[in-house]
């Protein structure tokens, strides 16, 4: 039977069953698999610590080495001798990217991973000790602050379910032990150990010298990566009611709370605002040039300054993070049956009226961008206004303006996306028991937009 010739030493297997009842509420465990010997041991601790039912592995071809394919067919071996179900996902990675190509590799890696997680379910991942040292080594020698110097953290949120390393307090040669235990091959990646790659030259060249003059550095490394954390969480507390009050309704940060802050303090607010979007966290220079930036000008400017993938915009002093500004193209119009839902161009969002069942069939709109002349009248007996004066007097940003689709029928404006509709439309749609929904995605401001309708 597939899985009953490998069996762990129960010894073995205890020094590890405090750390896996730490798991994350889980539906489902992928087993990130490499097909090294790390990634190894962590199939077989999952496979035999978690019901068989609830682990796979899941297999990310990079297309980088000439034996992948080998590597993959192992992996794929290994699995039907464990009885756990394999996944393979192959992977393009940019290899003239500016990050480097093991940079590259890595963000190509986790775009897998977050693509096939699925809500409830988990990734593990066999990063160990070594390699947590690893980064911390890394992260200092490139300037990192007391962010990045928490090194990986344990768990975090990743697409729709969860990421796991399990394995951060385990050295990298109690993993190689477990994986001899187990009689099953496994793969070396040559370029663990070759000197082209920052971490390769790290660990071949460096750190064995000093685990010869300080053969404890691994729980000394992570004992200042948990000093590191509880430093950040303790400020990020203390940080929280400053942010709170800084920050406005819409998510956008008010520019007069950061010019009342001293500067190391206005980067730490600023830093813990644009932590909120889930971006990569800016360094220490991104930050100094963001505050100049916004800082800088007159007072009804609109500047604009891309800080950690973040496009962050100033207007009427307040601070937006976008992913993106990009418009409807200018010429956009579409017709449209609204018994369907219409997915707008550049990523931003849908359009539906719901529920559908209920939208009667001969109802027909043209959806357009904004364009030059268009007027709205909100109530049947009110002053008919220009969208540009529209927008000016509800303070819309004005790269929001070209995003916002327009509802027409008959030559008449019915809706300004979802936020304003006229009343004759408005009456309309209430009468048939419908509701006007804009489901916006990218090109989104990133932080939360809890904006009320604004029926008028």
């Amino acid at each position: 039977m597939p899985g009953s010739a490998v069996r762990l030493d129960s010894a073995l297997l205890t020094q590890f069953e405090a750390g896996f009842a730490q798991a994350p509420e889980s539906d489902h465990f992928r087993v990130g698999y490499s097909g090294g010997a790390d990634s190894l041991a962590l199939l077989l601790l999952a496979r035999q610590l978690f019901p068989r039912s609830t682990v796979s592995a899941l297999h990310v071809h990079h297309g980088l080495h000439c034996a992948a394919d080998e590597w993959s067919q192992l992996c794929r071996d290994n699995c039907a001798n464990l009885d756990v179900a394999f996944t393979e996902v192959r992977v393009c990675v940019d290899t003239q990217a500016p990050c480097g190509l093991e940079a590259a590799a890595r963000t190509a890696r986790y775009a897998a991973f977050t693509g096939q997680l699925c809500a409830g379910e988990c990734i593990l991942l066999a990063h160990h000790q070594d390699d947590q040292a690893e980064t911390l080594l890394l992260r200092l020698l490139r300037g990192a602050g007391p962010d990045g110097l928490c090194g990986m953290p344990a768990q975090r949120k990743l697409g729709h379910g969860v990421l796991w390393r399990p394995l951060l307090d385990t050295p990298r040669a109690v993993l190689h032990q477990l994986a001899e235990a187990s009689g099953l091959p496994w793969v070396e990646d040559p370029s663990n150990l070759g000197k082209d790659c920052d971490r390769g030259y790290l660990r071949s060249a460096v750190l064995q010298s000093v685990a010869a003059r300080w053969p404890g550095y691994r729980d000394t490394l992570s004992r200042a990566a948990g000093h590191c954390r509880d430093e950040t969480s303790a400020r990020d507390v203390l940080l929280q009611p400053l942010l709170d009050a800084a920050v406005d309704g819409e998510g956008c940060l008010r520019l007069e709370a950061l010019d009342k802050l001293p500067p190391e303090v206005a980067r730490l607010l600023l830093r813990a605002w644009l932590k909120r979007t889930g971006n990569p966290l800016p360094d220490t220079r991104e930050l100094d040039n963001l505050l100049q930036v916004m800082g800088s000008g007159r007072s009804d400017a609109a500047p604009q300054a891309r800080c950690a993938g973040v496009l962050v915009r100033r207007f009427r002093g307040r601070l937006h993070a976008l992913q993106s500004d990009a418009g409807l193209p200018a010429d956009y119009a579409v017709q449209w049956n609204p018994c369907q839902e219409l997915v707008l161009p550049c990523a931003l969002g849908r359009l539906r009226l719901a529920p559908r069942h209920a939208v009667p069939r001969n109802w027909q709109f043209t959806v357009i961008s904004r364009r030059e002349g268009l007027r709205f009248r909100a109530h049947q007996n009110g002053p008919s206004k220009s969208l540009k004066h529209w927008f000016q007097e509800r303070k819309v940003p004005p790269w929001e303006r070209g995003q916002i689709p327009l509802l027409m029928r008959d030559n008449e404006l019915l809706a300004v996306g979802d936020r304003w509709l006229t009343d004759r439309f408005q009456a309309e749609l209430e009468e048939t028991g419908v509701g006007l929904f804009w489901d916006r995605h990218a090109g989104d401001a990133i932080t939360a937009d809890p904006r009320s309708k604004g029926r008028m």
